[in-house]
């Protein structure tokens, strides 16, 4: 009998980030892996991965879960330990059960930021291992006291295929952007929303319409309103009512603009410059080596975007600056010019899920045949 893993997140990006190594454990056939699946279920069905659909969750039902699975190993993402409403996210959870009941856990991080919001402060309820992007999330979470023995770099496998279809792409923008129904002859400024909500009640004080005008302005002022078309990406946790708002702004600034359900990594690819509030995409974008703006357009309580405390990302702190920095890429070739240099000491190799997996069969003492 093969033994078992669950494997849960909640978050787009813990979800995004495990994905490539269930695909790579399933294919293998040395372990069973039982997916949880509550929220951006939609993840999971585009992936073709099946799940066990949580309509609920809490400390009961996980715990019977666990029980009832008897894992050797539980696989989660990295989501923040305490949702807005208060109550503890899935990952955090099944992590704090899985420690409690003596079974093994890993947590794949997606990124830079909030390593004592993900995992909090009680080391009895860290996980056994974290996988992390690079040594600095490594030093980082050092700095706030995770035991270093803990950690390990193996790398985002979301990122994996990013080196893929860089190597594919990156000479053919004009093929694919056919391929993609996207302009051939314009600028395109693809947009990626954050949650509106979300950051109301982080109380940042602005929204993605602010963004969105800043980039409406700047493209104005910069007089490329005929050059120059957006995009539109919708975060998949944004509500229908919020993003519909985005275009009709658009609209009144008479600038073109489209919304796009295509794999957002080829929009990417296809487009010249990715904007958005502060979001992984952004460094996604760069590991592309493609050109990006981060609109941090009021307080952001304290909040510091690691792509942007880096040089790696150029930022706004206001309206105002977000215009003229917009204005200014559009108008200057080599305005981004710094920022492209920085670029070229992102590494991706295409490796970290065969990490990621490696170490879970070292964790459970599997054998690769």
């Amino acid at each position: 009998m093969k033994k078992k893993i669950l494997v849960t997140s909640i978050h787009p990006g813990g979800i995004n980030a495990i994905i490539p190594v269930i695909k790579k454990i399933n294919q293998s056939n040395l372990l069973e892996t039982i997916v949880l699946g509550h929220s951006c279920i939609n993840i999971f069905e585009k992936n073709r991965i099946d799940f066990l659909p949580l309509q609920n969750y809490d400390y009961k039902i996980i715990e019977k879960m666990i029980k009832k699975e008897n894992p050797y190993l539980i696989l989660s993402g990295a989501n923040r330990a305490i949702e807005k409403d208060g109550k503890e996210s899935l990952d955090y959870l099944v992590t704090k059960l899985a420690k409690n009941m003596g079974v093994l856990c890993l947590s794949v991080l997606d990124f830079w930021e909030n390593y004592v919001k993900r995992w909090g402060v009680i080391p009895e309820y860290f996980p056994d291992k974290i996988a992390v992007l690079d040594n600095t999330a490594k030093e980082n979470m050092i700095k706030e006291n995770f035991p270093k023995e803990i950690i390990e770099i193996t790398g985002n496998p979301f990122f994996d295929d990013l080196f893929i279809l860089k190597e594919k792409y990156q000479n053919k923008i004009k093929e694919l952007r056919y391929k993609l129904n996207i302009s051939v002859d314009k600028q395109i400024i693809m947009y990626a929303t954050d949650i509106d909500d979300r950051m109301k009640d982080d109380g940042w004080g602005f929204n993605n319409i602010d963004c969105i005008e800043a980039i409406c302005e700047g493209i104005v002022s910069a007089k490329k309103s005929s050059e120059t078309e957006i995009i539109l990406k919708k975060h998949p946790r944004e509500t229908e009512e919020n993003f519909s708002k985005l275009s009709k702004i658009i609209s009144k600034y008479n600038l073109n603009s489209k919304r796009d359900e295509n794999d957002i990594k080829l929009v990417c690819l296809a487009s010249d410059l990715i904007v958005a509030p502060v979001s992984t995409i952004l460094f996604e974008a760069s590991l592309m080596n493609k050109d990006t703006i981060s609109l941090q357009l009021g307080d952001t309580k304290g909040y510091k975007f690691i792509p942007s405390e880096i040089g790696l990302v150029p930022y706004a702190n206001n309206k105002k600056e977000g215009t003229q920095l917009i204005k200014n890429v559009l108008i200057d070739k080599n305005f981004l010019k710094p920022y492209r240099e920085k670029r070229k000491n992102l590494k991706v190799d295409g490796k970290a899920t065969e990490r990621v997996v490696n170490l879970i069969y070292k964790m459970i003492g599997v054998k690769k045949t």
